[in-house]
C-alpha cells in the first residue's frame, strides 16, 4: 500500500455510488494537493463493506487489535474508496472512539 500511494496512478476504481451509498451520501470529493486535482469518488458493494467491517470489528475485539488493517485495504479494493480517504475515515473513527472512552472512563 506504501508504493501504492507513491505511485501518480490512481489505486482505487472510479465508480458511482451504489444504492446505498447514493441512500447515507457516502461518496464525495476532496482536493488532493500532490495531484493539482479535485477527487470525486463514489461507493460501490456498500453491503459487502458493512459486512468485512462487522467481522473487523469482532476480530480486532477478539484479539484486541485495530480493525483498520482490515477496513482501509477492504474499502479502497471492495468499495473504490481512494486510499486518503478510508486511512482519514478510520482516523476519524478513533477520534470518536478515543472521545466516548475517554469520556467514560471519567465517569
Amino acid at each position: 500500500m506504501y508504493l501504492q500511494s507513491r505511485r501518480m496512478e490512481r489505486s482505487w476504481a472510479q465508480r458511482k455510488n451504489d444504492a446505498m451509498a447514493e441512500r447515507f451520501r457516502l461518496g464525495g470529493s476532496y482536493y488532493d494537493s500532490a495531484r493539482n486535482e479535485t477527487i470525486t469518488y463514489g461507493v460501490g458493494n456498500t453491503p459487502k463493506i458493512f459486512l468485512v467491517s462487522y467481522f473487523a470489528g469482532i476480530v480486532s475485539g477478539l484479539l484486541g487489535i485495530g480493525g483498520g488493517g482490515i477496513k482501509v485495504p477492504a474499502m479502497n479494493s471492495i468499495a473504490g474508496v481512494p486510499m486518503k480517504v478510508a486511512r482519514a475515515t478510520i482516523t476519524a473513527l478513533v477520534l470518536i472512539i478515543l472521545i466516548f472512552s475517554f469520556t467514560l472512563g471519567i465517569g
